[in-house]
């Protein structure tokens, strides 16, 4: 998940809200969010 774009990662967060997936999968998608936005910002 880390190798993916950010606006996919987005996507795919509001994706897996908009279907209602488990909180563990949104919870790791977030993570992976979070990773991406702050290796950018280095």
């Amino acid at each position: 998940m880390d190798k993916l774009p950010l606006h996919l990662l987005m996507e795919a967060l509001s994706e897996a809200k908009r279907l209602n997936l488990s909180d563990d999968f949104i919870k790791l998608i977030q993570e992976a969010i979070e990773k991406r936005s702050m290796t950018l910002t280095l």
